[in-house]
């Protein structure tokens, strides 16, 4: 649209707008009808035609810079139809419009709120129930602070720890806080209450869900903050983000954009436990690593019911 027809556009919106006695945009067809439904902002009404909003292909929906949230677009490839944001404009949650839907058993349910005041969206899988965002909790459910250490004073013992990458705070709306395992794992509890931190199996079962471990990987991949080449389709709604790692040796960050990882509650070894982790372009990896690491989380709650 060039300046000339916007400013036409938004000549004749204000003159429906004047003309209007209820403070109601009218588009119609019918010239009788003049006064419009009060309680909308915009009323249209004709029996000959519909309305047209924004259509694009996923990639082009994926490359909207931090989209509003409740945005409407219809997207014409991989599953055509209406997808709304139902996240946030730092991490969003595309989700699609159906009365149900087929294949993967997914269906966007609610949000869930953290003793800090932050929510995070969530979607069903098979029998459970995850968030769809990375947690960024800074106090247990007790109320005490999930401790974060100085820079460069990252524990190698059985405390508790969090960070965020980089030590930046701005890095924690997109991509959460990395945890050690005692962090995660700690009797009063990090994830909301009902939420737990999933065992190794129930990262098994979501890979079953999604097609195998091999199919899971482009699955649960958002779209987007990935570096290239990137096999992601996010048909899952998981909204997995590489947000990177501490490092439990040298105490460095290392990872955001092409590693993400999120702890199990299953011990392995002594000083080890099962993490899951996505690469750019590989399936979910269910592997040991050290309890010192920093890795993100992703809170779950057992629903026993398909959805």
């Amino acid at each position: 649209m060039n300046k000339t027809i916007k400013m036409l556009f938004v000549g004749w919106l204000m003159w429906l707008t004047s003309a209007s006695t209820a403070q109601t945009v009218i588009v119609t067809d019918d010239p009788d009808y003049t006064t419009g439904m009060p309680s909308a902002v915009l009323d249209i009404k004709s029996e000959s035609g519909g309305v047209l909003i924004p259509r694009m292909d996923m990639a082009a929906r994926n490359s909207i810079s931090e989209p509003a949230a409740g945005l409407l677009i219809f997207q014409t490839d991989e599953d055509p139809g209406f997808y709304y944001n139902a996240g946030c404009q730092q991490s969003p949650l595309w989700v699609r419009m159906a009365a149900k839907e087929t294949g993967v058993a997914m269906t966007h349910t609610n949000m869930v709120r953290d003793i800090d005041g932050n929510n995070y969206p969530t979607i069903q899988l098979g029998n459970n129930e995850w968030m769809t965002e990375n947690l960024r909790v800074t106090h247990f459910r007790d109320g005490s602070p999930v401790p974060e250490p100085a820079a460069g004073h990252w524990p190698a013992n059985e405390e508790a720890a969090r960070a965020w990458y980089d030590n930046l705070e701005a890095h924690s709306m997109r991509f959460g806080a990395l945890y050690n395992w005692n962090a995660a794992t700690h009797p009063a509890g990090i994830c909301p209450p009902g939420w737990t931190i999933p065992e190794e199996q129930h990262w098994n079962d979501l890979a079953a869900v999604l097609g195998g471990h091999e199919e899971a990987g482009e699955a649960l991949r958002a779209a987007i903050f990935w570096d290239t080449p990137v096999e992601a389709t996010n048909s899952s709604q998981f909204s997995a983000l590489p947000g990177g790692y501490r490092n439990e040796d040298n105490e460095q960050f290392a990872g955001m954009r092409t590693y993400g990882g999120w702890w199990s509650a299953t011990p392995a070894g002594d000083n080890g436990a099962v993490a899951s982790v996505l690469k750019a372009a590989n399936g979910l990896i269910i592997e040991t690593v050290s309890r010192h690491r920093g890795l993100s989380i992703r809170c779950m709650k057992v629903n026993d019911h398909n959805p």
